[in-house]
């Protein structure tokens, strides 16, 4: 009885292993995952429906096959280190790459367990993971390429958390990834105004998009103009589930561009004004040409008081043009020279508060560096911006002027000025400051908060330096006064000795023959008349045109002209630089001279390199004509 019973528990147990050993392959061959069992040898000792749908062969197939028909496999080295280490542990997880029939890779994720039975197996689970290495590989690429971006991109829950942000907006906003990361809430508050921030938060999350600029705020609440572009992230059902912001910094790109649109608005209102003062000039010309006339003609009183008459005529129409010559001036080309800028500093300064209630105090420290410039142009300034501040000190206060050398790398020199040596200029007022919201203005013409004034002061002397290669700067807190910083290019090296400027009595001039070129018939009738009572000889010519022609024609005759004097500007005809040029290939040695109403021309501040032997800056005085005369005459 003993034994029957010890056979039957055998027999149970046998059928239960098997009954075990079924189920477990039922498992396996039902199972997600690929499964096959592979002897030493790798040949393929069983599979499931999972790897055979997911390689392409049949059960029956695979069974005939080893695992190196299947697999992609690498260098013989790493599968034998694979393989020992599989033997060694037990156990190894890795990435391999299979073939399918149809000759297509795809990217296994393996699991091999080493089980010792009645001999050695490999049990191998696999895994297909080409979908998610592919999407892993665009993410990454993506990632790349948003973290190599220059604009600020940040992503956001539709609670407002920060869940990702590139470089760019690390860098922009000054924020790390411990900063910017889990923040909460509608992300308003890193705009300037919130409001603005929670309209644009909700746009998005609404579905749509904003597109435009806004103020935001870095870390140091600094405001920084931002183009943003921001969006909604939808899901396949369409729903709203995050938001992206492109943040694109243009501060630095406005900045330039109100740079550029003010100095557009001084060269348009510079050409304006350089035309109503060219013929301004012209009619002060035939003002000071017949008061000259007149006195020299004094015992003539019919001569007399036809030529007062005459200048009274030209008064009558250049008042018409005064209001709009204040109106459009500006500061014209620079007539350079190296000067000392002590003492146009001082003077200027103490000129602009005479009956003032303000108190001066000056600063110059010895061993000013020299600059080459326009010291006539530079009082200008220095007279405008002192103007400037002691009408912002109605009941009276302090203006403190100051100068120091600044070389060339100096911390303290402003980022847009070229490399060089620079003289600054510091007034300092205790008013009461700029307004923030006037200090972008305070440089563009017609701009003013005075009752009284053109608004075209700070223009001017913005204009000015400009031209000499120098900045304006100013530092205000309103409430606490103002500091106007001028920075002057500097001469450093040099000294001028200062020898007292006397004038040199000239032998007087031989009677000359002289050629007039003016368009203006006021002009060329005084300049005869000067000419004449100066006791020269003298022919007038409209344009340039004629007076090649009249030069010419004397040449010709054998009784040329010893001088010419030209206009720079010719309404409708050839003008004086092209009317030079002309001349030399008649005559190399011709002695011409410029004469212009304009006060910004190049030519007239560098007239050697035209060609021209000396200049006359309408108007002129007849002493000024004498001594031009003279000293071409007798050189």
């Amino acid at each position: 009885m003993t034994k029957n019973r010890k056979h039957h528990s055998s027999n149970e147990d046998i059928t239960v292993l098997k009954q075990k050993e079924t189920r477990d392959k039922t498992i396996l061959r039902m199972a997600m995952d690929g499964f096959y069992i592979v002897d030493t040898e790798g040949r393929i000792l069983e599979t499931n429906d999972s790897y055979c749908s997911m390689i392409g062969y049949s059960s029956e197939e695979l069974l005939k096959m080893s695992v190196k028909d299947v697999e992609v496999l690498e260098t013989q080295e790493v599968i034998e280190k694979r393989i020992q280490q599989i033997i060694g542990t037990g156990s190894a997880r890795f990435e391999t790459k299979h073939r399918r029939k149809d000759g297509r890779v795809i990217v296994i994720e393996a699991s091999v367990n080493y089980l010792l039975e009645n001999q050695p197996k490999f049990f191998c689970f696999m895994r297909d993971i080409t979908d998610r290495k592919q999407a892993e590989e665009k993410l990454l690429y993506f990632q790349m390429a948003v973290d190599s971006a220059t604009d600020a991109i940040g992503m956001a829950t539709p609670a407002g958390r920060h869940y990702y942000q590139n470089e760019a907006y690390t860098k922009l906003f000054g924020l790390s990834v411990r900063e910017v990361d889990g923040v909460s809430g509608p992300p308003a508050t890193v705009y300037a105004d919130e409001k603005v921030g929670r309209q644009v938060f909700d746009i998005v999350m609404n579905g749509g998009s904003f597109v435009g600029e806004v103020k935001m705020l870095d870390k140091d609440r600094k405001e920084r103009d931002i183009h943003l572009r921001a969006y909604s992230i939808k899901n396949k059902e369409g729903k709203v589930v995050g938001l992206v912001g492109v943040h694109n910094d243009v501060t630095e790109k406005l900045l330039l561009e109100e740079e550029r649109l003010k100095t557009q608005k001084l060269e348009s209102i510079g050409t304006l004004a350089g035309g109503i003062a060219h013929d301004f000039n012209n009619l002060l010309q035939g003002v000071f040409g017949y008061i000259s006339l007149a006195k020299m003609t004094s015992k003539n009183p019919e001569k007399s008081a036809a030529a007062l008459e005459q200048a009274e005529k030209s008064l009558h129409q250049s008042v018409n043009l005064t209001t709009q010559l204040l109106t459009f001036s500006k500061g014209g080309e620079p007539t350079k020279k190296l000067i000392d800028l002590r003492p146009v500093i001082e003077n200027t300064a103490k000129f602009a508060l005479s009956g003032s209630r303000s108190d001066l105090r000056m600063n110059i420290p010895e061993g000013l560096w020299q600059a080459e410039a326009d010291g006539g142009q530079l009082g200008q300034v220095i007279q405008n911006i002192v103007l400037n501040a002691d009408q912002s000190m109605p009941v009276g206060g302090t203006i403190a002027v100051a100068t120091a050398n600044m070389a060339e790398g100096d911390a303290l020199l402003p980022a847009g000025l070229t490399k060089g040596d620079y003289v600054m200029i510091a007034i300092q007022d205790t008013g009461a400051g700029i307004p923030e919201k006037y200090l972008s203005k305070i440089f563009d013409p017609y701009f003013t908060t005075k009752e009284k004034g053109s608004g075209l002061g700070l223009a001017t002397s913005y204009s000015i330096i400009k031209n000499h290669g120098g900045m304006i700067d100013v530092r205000t807190k309103y409430g606490e006064g103002s500091t106007f910083m001028i920075y002057i290019p500097a001469i450093v090296g040099q000294v001028r000795t200062e020898i007292a400027e006397k004038q040199q009595e000239l032998p007087q001039s031989r009677k000359a023959k002289v050629l007039v070129m003016d368009d203006e018939e006021v002009i060329r009738n005084i300049s005869s008349e000067l000419l004449a009572e100066l006791g020269h000889n003298v022919e007038v010519a409209k344009n340039g045109q004629e007076a090649l022609k009249k030069y010419q024609g004397a040449i010709a005759t054998g009784k040329p002209f010893d001088l010419v004097i030209l206009d720079l500007t010719i309404r409708g005809g050839m003008g004086g630089i092209e009317t030079v040029q002309q001349l030399f290939k008649m005559d190399p040695h011709v002695k011409a001279i410029v004469s212009s109403g304009y006060s910004d021309d190049v030519a007239t501040a560098n007239y050697m390199s035209q060609g021209f032997k000396a200049s006359l800056k309408k108007p002129y005085h007849v002493e000024a004509l004498r001594e031009v005369l003279n000293k071409m005459l007798n050189s």
